[in-house]
């Protein structure tokens, strides 16, 4: 009887506090589906048979640890704020006769349905746009065929639920614990108790700006890929930090010393909003750092996901000058390195397009030197990668003028020890002149934008590379002196119609390689003799299903981050609304005008609304040099693409921002009005 009568209540209450339980539910809901989503693709065994599908498991097992603590994080801050709005309703229970375990029976069952809920329309929201997303996702892989899979994954399933229901337990026993140490009169007046003007805490902005600016010197002077993957999470959490200390101590200062400057205080449109944010920053602080940072992890995510995505054809081109490479060396069962015969090569790929359909216009000798090299005073010295500080060294690819010319290049007409010099993956450095390499020294008579070799270092794509046109043979030859560069002779092929997908380029490369095993055989008697074949298209199959991934990962993530900027935003206009609406009633009452109370209500909306969302794009400019170098990492060297997809998710970010304070910003209206 009894436990029907907490039950009726605790659904009353959850009806008549429907504005502050709905937004939690729903939360939990978009949090539990993309949970699943996540889960059930890194646990599904049949997505790791598709072409590109050994990428999605630590993707997508990344992303779920990362939804985990935000979903920690999101749903101790919701209860925490859902306790303190209800304070002053349970300590009217306790006035009225009811025990402390009565009250905590209610509380228990209200805890109870909102979480239900919550896991029931997300795991439901999950499995109904499980198989949407597993479209999407194939799509952004460029997969052709979509696995069969099931919609409901039992791992997954019982993981997501068992996860949230955690979460939802440790919430509620925290503020369980939180009521029972609070009496009849603080509950009463909970809401009554006001902030006192806090004191500036001068330690703690100095370790802010610390913080901050250490944050930003590593993001700015950070110009190595390797040094950037080791380096980016301690920028970034000097900047989290910083943000945060900033924004408590730094805000007190920035408002004390606005109080002070009597002629921009002492205005009607500025004291009250100044006055009342000074009070309340304490509290405040913590809410506005954490839409700064959350917005700055939308901005990042997107931005660089969809950069990378949208830049996968410039990857492919800037390393395929053409879109086939077969090597003149071949390998045997024995991991033997055999020479093979131009013209067997030559034929199999003109049988290879005949069946195909795929017209070769051309087929380069490409003969080149390629290695590694160890600035050092001045100089650039072989050296053997085995053993070596890779971070500190240059790739470098060499051909003549002569071939240079021949696939497409330019004329250069250099002469003697002349040299023309391509940077590749890396900024170029106009002011060097001289080279000295491998103890010969060479005049930089130009720079140029496009070098035709492919280089024979794939596994080192992450470092800086330059390519070097030198004048004559007799050079090359003097700069190979004792072998200290690996010469590499292939054939390059390009095509009038190239393959457009991995598939049509694999039935190429099939009977290329058929064709080449019975011609070695039949006419020059080498059997079991594999022939190396390098494609862009196969390069690209790879890239588009590892981008797809992590674009498809960056923006469910972004909508996560998004969802919790927008909770955040909600709840804290609500609670102040209802802190302020006393206050304003007051002003009216001393005289103010409708008019003029709320244009002082715009000023400290906005002063305080649109805050958060300029130091995010702060943060995301300074982080845009330590990114670059992180993209290089993944091959992305167009610094034009990612400022234009960082722009443009910042354009449509605002413009989002902007919708969400014209909706929260009448509801906190509403409330004070």
């Amino acid at each position: 009887m009894f436990s029907s009568l907490y039950r009726r209540i605790a659904q009353n209450n959850l009806q008549k506090n429907y504005r502050y339980y709905v937004p939690r539910i729903l939360t939990e809901a978009g949090l539990t589906a993309c949970f699943y989503i996540m889960l059930t693709l890194a646990l599904e065994p049949k997505m790791k048979n598709i072409y590109g599908g050994e990428y999605l498991p630590t993707f997508m097992m990344l992303g779920t640890f990362i939804l985990a603590i935000l979903s920690v994080v999101l749903l101790m801050y919701t209860a925490k704020f859902l306790m303190k709005q209800r304070m002053q309703e349970y300590g009217l229970y306790y006035a009225l006769g009811m025990e402390k375990k009565h009250v905590a029976r209610v509380f228990g069952y209200e805890s109870g349905i909102s979480s239900a809920a919550g896991i029931g329309i997300g795991i439901g929201s999950g499995i109904l746009f499980y198989k949407l997303s597993l479209l999407i996702l194939t799509k952004m892989m460029g997969t052709e065929t979509i696995p069969k899979v099931s919609l409901i994954l039992p791992a997954a399933l019982g993981g997501t639920v068992l996860f949230f229901a955690a979460v939802d337990i440790m919430t509620y026993l925290a503020n369980r614990i939180r009521l029972s140490r609070m009496n009849t009169t603080e509950l009463l007046h909970s809401k009554e108790m006001g902030e006192r003007e806090p004191k500036t805490k001068i330690l703690l902005l100095l370790a802010g700006i610390a913080a901050l600016a250490a944050g930003y010197y590593i993001a700015l002077t950070t110009d190595r890929p390797l040094d950037a993957l080791n380096l980016f999470f301690i920028a970034a959490f000097l900047v989290i930090s910083g943000t945060y200390l900033l924004f408590g101590a730094g805000s007190i200062f920035i408002l004390k010393a606005l109080k002070k400057n009597e002629k921009f205080y002492y205005n009607k449109n500025h004291m009250i909003g100044i006055s009342g944010m000074l009070h309340r920053m304490k509290r405040n602080s913590v809410g506005l750092a954490s839409i700064a940072i959350l917005s700055t992890c939308v901005l990042v995510m997107v931005s660089t996901s969809l950069s990378l995505y949208s830049g996968m054809d410039d990857v492919v081109e800037s390393r395929y000058p053409k879109p086939l490479y077969v090597s003149e060396q071949g390998v045997t069962k024995e991991d033997t390195v055999v020479s093979l015969p131009v013209p067997a090569l030559r034929r199999a790929l003109q049988d290879a397009s005949e069946k195909t359909g795929m017209k070769i216009t051309e087929i380069d000798d490409i003969h080149s030197l390629d290695g590694m090299v160890l600035p050092k005073d001045g100089a650039w010295n072989p050296v053997n990668s085995e053993g070596t500080d890779l971070t500190r060294c240059i790739s470098v690819g060499i051909i003549t003028q002569r071939m240079y010319e021949a696939m497409g290049g330019e004329k250069l007409n250099l002469k003697g020890n002349e040299i023309a010099l391509c940077s590749l993956r890396t900024s170029v450095d106009y002011s060097m002149k001289i080279l000295n390499l491998n103890h010969q020294k060479l005049k930089v008579r130009k720079w140029i934008n496009y070098f035709p070799v492919k280089e024979n270092r794939s596994s080192l794509s992450n470092t800086k590379r330059y390519g070097i046109v030198v004048a004559e043979e007799s050079v090359a030859r003097r700069l190979n002196q004792n072998h200290a560069f690996s010469t590499v002779n292939c054939l390059g092929v390009g095509f009038k119609n190239p393959a457009q997908t991995y598939r049509e380029g694999e039935e190429f490369t099939r009977i290329f390689r058929q064709r080449v095993t019975s011609i070695l055989a039949e006419d020059y008697g080498i059997r079991g003799v594999v022939p190396a074949v390098d494609s862009a298209w196969d390069v690209k199959g790879a890239l588009k299903s590892m981008y797809g991934s992590f674009l498809f990962l960056g923006i469910l993530l972004g909508m996560v981050f998004l969802f919790a900027t927008v909770l955040i935003i909600y709840y804290k206009q609500i609670s102040e609304g209802y802190e302020d609406r006393k206050r304003f009633q007051i002003m009216e009452k001393v005289g103010m005008s409708s008019g003029e109370v709320k244009k002082t209500i715009q000023s400290q909306v906005r002063m305080v609304f649109f805050l958060p969302v300029m130091v995010a794009g702060v943060h995301t400019a300074v982080a845009f040099p330590i990114l670059i170098e992180l993209l290089k990492v993944l091959m992305l060297t167009n610094k034009a693409l990612f400022i234009g997809c960082g722009l443009g998710a910042y354009g449509m970010y605002v413009l989002g921002y902007g919708i969400i304070y014209r909706l929260t910003s009448r509801i906190y209206y509403r409330i004070v009005r």
